[in-house]
């Protein structure tokens, strides 16, 4: 602990450190990037591996550029702001290629180039804000990385510029109510997160406040002062979260102003988005990502398509111009709610949706002599359960289009689908997520 020492980095990790292996022993590295030479104080000192706080660099890579958010590297959101776009394209289509060589034993992985984003700052469409600061000064900001340190923000790059314009003007009109920020230690305050969500197609706003309690007698009056000043303000919400969690959301909320929805278009779609409603947060990559799916899957005229996680119906949606008929199934009540009336918004007749765990209700289809053409999956970060797997493989599919957004959970499931008589055939990358390590990928696996 506290050695200084000249690393060589081999290589960068998901989360921004740079990864050394000098002298067959793991070093992370925050901030150095594939190629550079970077002195470090070693500061964590574990048996398997090392992490080393970045003094200086004795040569840097042609990848890095100045990061232009001015808390880069406090706040808990980007951490690959330091490399130039191009270079972050390539970490992650490797990311992708590493993880299947290393988690699915595949030595040649068919990973075809990632889809970089035509503009890879300003392309978040919903952003959660935390309440920070003192009574009477109340700011929004981020959590630091790993910790609920509270960093404030006055304009967060990746998200649109009216972000940082009406944060700052709820702000100061929840001061000049004298409401303060929620205390998480003391359980004390009012005031917990600002959620801002907008439609890129029609540019309305909406706003979530979540307090943390019911009683908001200035609640009318807030959203109001707050339309007054932004026009574009169609939907002010307060959602109420009494418990110590870290979930943002709380079971009540109550229209303060305005429509319950905001309007979306994804590509010929017309969507109504909730404040809950899952959408990717990358409107325009988005499309990107459904194209790719429709593509890479090969869908026929003829097809049945069953879709697993499929949230507010958008992918399915999409899907079903293009085939006989898709079947989604969603957990969420609310989201099979909205899935359904957008199906309607959109005059599509062959797409359904159902209310269930999936892995629950393609056995139940299974056995009653249902079969599907293709599955699409869309899980969340911890991938599938192994019983997911097995519900798909019952459909008995000719094709899995996996679209995932963890490279290690992916692989692994590809591992277990190859045991249920399925092979990876392609795989594409997608960012989402400029300036994080976040990637999308659609692959397709088919019955061998």
């Amino acid at each position: 602990m506290g050695e200084e020492r000249t690393f060589s980095v081999e290589t960068v990790t998901q989360e921004g450190e740079g990864l050394s292996r000098g002298d067959g022993f793991v070093v992370f590295v925050p901030g150095a990037l594939p190629g550079e030479r970077v002195r470090a104080r070693v500061v964590q000192l574990k048996r398997d591996y090392a992490r080393a706080e970045l003094l200086a660099l004795e040569s840097a890579s042609p990848d890095r550029t100045p990061p232009p958010c001015p808390v880069y590297g406090r706040c808990g959101g980007c951490t690959l702001q330091h490399a130039t776009y191009e270079a972050q394209l390539r970490y992650k289509e490797a990311f992708v290629r590493d993880a299947l060589r290393r988690l699915a034993q595949i030595p040649e992985p068919p990973v075809l180039p990632i889809c970089g984003a035509k503009e890879p700052w300003r392309y978040r469409n919903k952003v959660q804000m935390v309440a920070g600061g003192s009574p009477g000064a109340l700011r929004v900001g981020y959590y630091a990385r790993g910790t609920h340190a509270f960093v404030p923000v006055d304009d967060c790059l990746l998200a649109p510029e009216e972000f940082a314009s009406l944060a700052a003007e709820a702000a100061k009109i929840l001061n000049a109510f004298g409401l303060a920020p929620y205390d998480e230690a003391r359980r004390t305050g009012f005031v917990r997160h600002l959620v801002l969500r907008k439609s890129f197609a029609y540019g309305e706003l909406m706003l979530v406040l979540v307090t943390a309690r019911r009683e908001f007698p200035q609640g009318q009056a807030f959203a109001r002062e707050l339309v007054r000043r932004f026009p574009a303000l169609v939907s002010v919400w307060q959602n109420v979260q009494p418990r110590p969690t870290n979930f943002v959301f709380g079971d009540e909320a109550r229209l303060l102003y305005g429509r319950e929805t905001l309007r979306e278009r994804l590509g010929e779609l017309e969507l109504d988005v909730t404040y809950r409603s899952f959408l990717q947060v990358n409107t325009r990559q988005a499309e990107v990502l459904y194209r790719e799916v429709e593509a890479l899957g090969e869908f026929r005229p003829e097809d049945e398509v069953a879709e697993a996680y499929s949230g507010i119906g958008s992918l399915s949606l999409w899907l079903a111009r293009k085939v006989r008929r898709v079947s989604g199934v969603e957990v969420v009540a609310e989201a099979v709610r909205d899935a359904r009336e957008n199906a309607r918004k959109n005059g599509i007749a062959n797409a359904e949706f159902h209310l269930g765990r999936a892995e629950e209700v393609f056995p139940r289809w299974a056995e009653a002599g249902r079969r599907a053409d293709v599955v699409v999956v869309n899980p969340p970060r911890k991938g599938l359960p192994p019983e997911m797997i097995r519900a798909a493989a019952a459909l008995s599919p000719r094709a899995v289009v996996y679209v995932s957004c963890n490279p290690a959970t992916l692989a692994r499931d590809v591992a277990r689908f190859r045991e249920h008589g399925y092979d990876l055939q392609v795989v594409r990358p997608v960012d989402l997520f400029p300036q994080t390590g976040h990637v999308e990928s659609v692959a397709v696996l088919r019955r061998a």
